[in-house]
């Protein structure tokens, strides 16, 4: 354990309030009075960005819009299936279930039926399909139900393609796309109007009249881009007129870009008034000193490694809360450390559930909403709104990460109690606003990781990818029908316009498959990388869940190496390329000189990825924070860095 040096500082958070309405709406059996910047979601006629504190009821938007048709869209799979989950307890309290079939739920609320659906990787679970899924919804909305459907980024472009569940076809249509013509692609792809028309059935359900698109400012890397592309799309739709909203919790160069893409909009601030979103907030910052500091960025990941510590020292306060009959949360960032302050917390408080990617694997996973202590990573950082929240201890590595994190706690009028562990950074003024502590911590914190992708020039690639497949589908649903109307070119080039700013550098050497991965919003395959960087692997790869460690998966190379990776520096390439050009096996690194040797886990993976040079900090910064697979050399006892290889 590294020695180190704790400095606190208290702080009062001073309570979040917003204007209140005067307007109530029935659902069912409940009536609920808005708050003022909820009228004017409910009665916008044009597109609008909302701009509202976390907790002050975003989440309401889809049901305040009358559209037939509603769609929102989340940045990860976990704010989908809160959402999904939070809309769904709402409408249970006080209407009649019509049907619960998992990825599809009806409600019949007397003045208005809703049919709820949430369209991810996992919704074809219980369906014979996703189209299956769309037609039942579709069905549903003939018989006067209002449509509400949870999704990423990838789901409404990618089921344009017609030929979605063949990954591997999407991935070479979309290469045919970048460098043949219309004609030709459908010619090669056998696709007709005829065809596409019948398969994007799902696409019908997803090209809706309302569009929202929530917490703007939580996308990054490869998911903003996806969202940047489908932004794009939606304010270029030829003969659909779609209404489409933005909301953030805060004010993000991501969300400005939204912003300028949207072009003209109405703007919706939650104004300060007589409702108190939050309560007052006791925060404890806590500046950890270490006696050997990681360079750089990286400092704030190295909080990490005293956390569990930090919860043992506070675990009679965490009892104290549990015993007044309210909640705990614990939120860090690796699913190793979510692990261990599980195991800590479990052995003396009975009520602990584990919110992380890899919950079930864990045996830690229930209903954080039931439980007494919630400890979790990212995957609880987003959009959940637990009551009694009294009590947390939180640790971030950028600012958003922080403020969405320490939102989690004190909703409504009550004050809550909250430890916040960094690195030393500036230190806060003893009394503050939620304002001034969201000024503060853009202060302190670093520059978000992700800006490697931007650089790198990957963002203007992957709208490129997305739009033409978009562009291609369009044309063959309706150039039989208007042919080379002036309606049909203004689309074509108003959606070339939008998407001038986002200039391709990177070069893209990628079969079908990593084709298919590098356009979609999905992770790294089978998440081994994951796993690596938080439980000791079997030479298979597998993980031991009862050995959490402090990990990176590491390539380790020769000095001929060099001149391999000065030829991949700008290009992205598929990893089992790399891996058989530097001649290495993977490795799990554990501290200097541990090292377990995976031979075979990654040779075949196709993903694709993006080789990195930077200083130590930010390589390392990257390591903790991306799918990412280290380029290493040995040198005496330790490794040198000289890159990483980051997932695009």
């Amino acid at each position: 354990m590294f020695g180190y040096e704790v400095r606190s500082n208290s702080v009062v958070v001073k309570p979040t309030t917003v204007e209140r309405g005067s307007t109530t709406i029935t659902l069912g059996s409940s009536t609920l009075t808005l708050r003022k910047f909820q009228e004017e979601v409910m009665r916008a006629k044009e597109n609008f960005v909302l701009n509202a504190p976390t907790g002050a009821g975003k989440t309401l938007t889809l049901l305040l819009r009358k559209e037939e048709g509603k769609v929102g869209v989340y940045p990860s799979k976990a704010l989908v299936n809160d959402q999904f989950a939070s809309i769904s307890s709402l409408l249970s309290l006080s209407c009649s279930k019509v049907r619960d079939e998992g990825a599809l739920k009806a409600f019949d609320c007397g003045n208005r039926k809703f049919v709820l659906t949430k369209i991810t990787s996992e919704s074809v679970e219980g369906w014979k399909n996703i189209n299956e899924l769309c037609r039942k919804v579709l069905s549903f909305r003939d018989m006067g139900f209002e449509s509400i459907t949870f999704t990423v980024p990838e789901y409404p472009y990618l089921l344009l393609s017609g030929t979605y569940d063949n990954f591997y076809r999407v991935g070479v249509l979309i290469k045919a796309l970048r460098r043949l013509n219309y004609k030709e692609v459908s010619k090669a792809f056998s696709l007709s109007r005829e065809r596409v028309v019948v398969r994007k059935f799902c696409a019908e359900l997803l090209f809706s009249p309302f569009m929202f698109f929530d917490e703007f400012h939580a996308y990054s890397s490869k998911s903003l881009y996806g969202a940047i592309a489908l932004l794009i799309i939606y304010t270029s739709l030829p003969f659909i007129d779609t209404k489409i909203a933005i909301s953030s919790a805060t004010s993000t160069k991501e969300f400005d870009v939204a912003k300028e893409i949207l072009g003209e909009y109405e703007e919706i601030v939650a104004k300060p008034g007589e409702d108190v979103v939050r309560g007052k907030t006791l925060l404890e910052v806590d500046m950890v000193e270490f006696s050997k500091p990681w360079p750089g960025p990286s400092r704030f990941a190295q909080v990490e490694t005293v956390m569990t510590d930090v919860v043992k020292k506070k675990m009679d306060k965490i009892k104290e809360t549990v015993k007044k009959g309210k909640k705990a949360i614990i939120i860090v960032d690796k699913v190793a450390t979510v692990y261990e302050i599980y195991k800590t917390l479990s052995s003396e408080i009975k009520d602990v559930v584990c919110v992380t990617s890899l919950k079930e694997e864990l045996g830690c996973s229930g209903d954080p909403r039931s439980a007494s202590v919630i400890v979790g990573n990212e995957a609880i950082s987003y959009g959940v709104d637990i009551k009694d929240l009294d009590y947390g201890i939180i640790t971030a590595k950028l600012w958003f990460q922080f403020v969405q994190r320490l939102g989690r706690l004190g909703r409504g009028s009550e004050v809550a109690e909250a430890v916040a562990v960094l690195p030393r950074v500036e230190r806060p003024k003893d009394e503050m606003s939620w304002e001034e502590l969201v000024s503060w911590s853009k202060r302190v914190f670093p520059e978000r990781p992700a800006d490697w992708f931007e650089r790198a020039g990957l963002g203007g690639s992957k709208v490129r990818n997305v739009l033409s497949a978009h562009k291609f589908t369009v044309y063959l649903a309706f150039r039989d029908k208007f042919g080379k109307s002036e309606t049909l070119e203004k689309w074509l080039k108003e959606v070339d316009e939008k998407a001038k700013p986002f200039k391709e550098e990177g070069e893209l050497y990628l079969g079908g498959e990593a084709t298919f991965s590098f356009s979609a919003f999905r992770g790294s395959s089978d998440e081994l990388i994951v796993k690596a960087r938080n439980f000791e692997l079997d030479e298979d790869g597998r993980p031991i869940f009862s050995k959490p460690t402090k990990a990176y998966l590491a390539i380790e190379v020769g000095s001929g190496a060099e001149n391999f990776l000065r030829k991949i520096e700008g290009k992205v390439l598929q990893l089992n390329t790399v891996l058989r050009g530097l001649k290495g096996y993977p490795k799990q690194i554990i501290g200097k000189r541990k090292a377990n040797s995976l031979r075979y886990s990654l040779l075949d993976v196709k993903d694709p990825v993006y080789f990195v040079r930077s200083d130590e900090g930010y390589m390392r910064y990257l390591l903790s924070v991306e799918d990412s697979i280290a380029v290493v050399k040995s040198v005496g006892n330790e490794y040198k860095l000289l890159g990483v290889l980051v997932r695009a």
